[in-house]
């Protein structure tokens, strides 16, 4: 009886190490909500709740797909246009609630800029082609290192822009999250061994005007399986590219309004197209006029007024409210992969933020969030578009994922890295079901078409991992074995109880998270020429009503 006491208590230490060793190599992805997030000056603003500094100041972040750096507005500054000297806010509120917090540094002990000038020039010259000299950094910035808290986990020495004036906005309102493909947050955190593998995961969730909100998701190191509905496409990445900084191609094999009454014209009447995926645009999609929105507003019989000049859905088209489209928008992505806009994720009342820094609503003008302007060679896919669906990027892999989204409150948050036995749950579509083939798609803008991303089977590394695992294992327990049946031959009158060591106390709970400062890295080679070249203006005047304890 002692013995298979013994051999008990050696299964369970073993279960217990492997344990150990398996959740040591493969942490739980982190997630926080997309949502309202308050900040200094009883504030608000929809994004991701990001706190910096000691003590902490809070922050609300969007994301950004190309940029590697991260940014956080400077306070005090009122980001003057470079060339005109125009500034972009009316009052320092206005400011605070357009760009979603402004950092101080000054009240931070733990804020320190780096004097290594090629650190600085290399941030300020990170949004230039480095070979187009005559092009200029599209913002000024100051590199700053601070402590950066995510969720739970604090990153201490953390280096980010901090921003001091700009050039024009680039879609740029908002702080902003870099999570390119050398995202300097992701690897902070992978090198902390805080997620398991450079990967991200986003639903933006949406705001309507009938107060049926979703609060949306950022995922670190996995994704959430209970947000997928379980169909998907998934594709491998490419390089930047001026026309695709993300290197996010997408097919679009239709786009399709869906009327109340049933009827479904397509804007793209039978030619499949590439659009490029940039989380960062503050839109469903952005799409030639000709001949994708003269086609609208055909099918529509509406007629714009113009486009959002204030900083909330900027660029997106006006209509009058009483003469808006009220149908929605079916995007296919080929392999029976639809991704179904209804049209409270499509269409918004106006919006703008007053000098107070409260929003207002204008009940009398509605945009349709898509930009529509004949640069766009390049269809895009913003952020507006994951209302729908969720982005799952994987740059370890090489791969990236759009799914339809599941209307459920649950969670079911799945690691991905390569120790991760979940790794594998993240499939491509079998392709059998649609044509997701190179040579017979019809690209209007002449590209090839992206390949599936097959799943593969176990790599040979990856079957000796396992057999030495296995061995390792055995071998474990017949040492535990051997060492406590010599102990019971040795003596006969003790009980078996009394011949096992006091258990080793577990580490400290709660003690705090520090990682080691991280690599300044340089951001993607990203060109902006297919956003508007000018950033939102206007008076930011207070509109007709005012919107009570919502995000924007």
């Amino acid at each position: 009886m002692a013995l298979m006491a013994h051999g008990n208590l050696a299964i369970c230490v073993l279960l217990a190490t492997m344990l150990h060793f398996a959740n040591a190599a493969c942490p739980a992805p982190i997630s926080l909500p997309v949502s309202n997030v308050d900040f200094f000056g009883g504030s608000s603003r929809r994004g991701i709740a990001i706190s910096i500094g000691s003590p902490v100041q809070q922050f609300s972040f969007a994301i950004d797909g190309a940029q590697n750096n991260s940014w956080v507005y400077r306070l005090g500054d009122n980001f003057r246009d470079l060339d005109t000297g125009e500034s972009r806010c009316n009052s320092p509120a206005q400011c605070t609630t357009l760009r979603g917090g402004l950092y101080n540094p000054n009240i931070s002990s733990t804020a320190r800029i780096p004097t290594d000038q090629a650190i600085q020039e290399d941030l300020y010259f990170s949004n230039a082609e480095q070979d187009a000299p005559e092009v200029i950094s599209v913002l000024n910035g100051t590199a700053v290192q601070d402590g950066i808290r995510v969720g739970s986990t604090t990153i201490e020495k953390y280096m980010f822009g901090m921003i001091w004036q700009i050039v024009w906005a680039l879609q740029w309102p908002q702080n902003t999250l870099g999570l390119g493909s050398g995202s300097t947050l992701l690897s902070a955190l992978k090198s902390a061994e805080l997620i398991a593998s450079s990967s991200y995961a986003y639903y933006n969730g949406f705001i309507t005007d009938s107060d049926d909100d979703r609060d949306g998701q950022i995922v670190f190191g996995g994704y959430d399986e209970a947000r997928s509905t379980g169909a998907n496409v998934t594709h491998a990445l490419e390089p930047s590219t001026e026309q695709c900084p993300t290197g996010m191609w997408l097919d679009l094999h239709d786009l399709v309004l869906t009327f109340p009454n049933g009827t479904s014209p397509s804007l793209l009447q039978g030619v499949t197209i590439r659009a490029c995926v940039v989380p960062q645009l503050s839109a469903v999609m952005a799409l030639a006029t000709d001949p994708y929105w003269i086609r609208f507003e055909e099918y529509t019989e509406t007629q714009a007024e113009g486009y959002v000049e204030t900083a909330i859905n900027w660029g997106t088209t006006t209509y009058d409210s009483n003469d808006v489209y009220d149908g929605g928008l079916r995007i296919d992505l080929g392999s029976g992969v639809v991704v179904d806009i209804t049209n409270d994720m499509l269409v918004s009342v106006g919006k703008t933020i007053a000098p107070g820094g409260g929003l207002y609503l204008d009940d009398e003008t509605s945009a349709v969030l898509i930009q529509n302007d004949d640069a766009f060679i390049t269809p895009l896919i913003g952020r507006q578009f994951f209302a729908a669906a969720q982005l799952f990027v994987d740059y370890e892999a090489g791969t990236f994922t759009v799914s339809p989204v599941e209307d459920t409150t649950d969670s079911n948050l799945i690691a991905v890295g390569k120790d991760c036995a979940a790794a594998s749950d993240v499939k491509p579509p079998d392709d059998s079901g649609g044509n997701n083939g190179n040579d017979q798609q019809n690209h209007e803008d002449g590209t090839d078409g992206d390949k599936h991303v097959k799943p593969k089977g176990l790599t040979g590394g990856e079957i000796a991992g396992i057999v030495v695992g296995v061995i390792a294992a055995l071998a474990i327990v017949a040492a535990i074995a051997f060492y406590f049946f010599r102990r019971r031959r040795r003596t006969d009158t003790r009980e078996s109880s009394s011949s096992f060591p006091e258990a080793v106390g577990a580490s400290p709970q709660g003690a705090e998270l520090q990682t080691k400062p991280v690599r300044q890295l340089s951001m993607s080679k990203t060109a902006r020429s297919w956003f508007r070249s000018s950033e939102p203006k206007g008076d930011f005047s207070p509109s007709t009503r005012e919107m009570q304890g919502s995000g924007f």
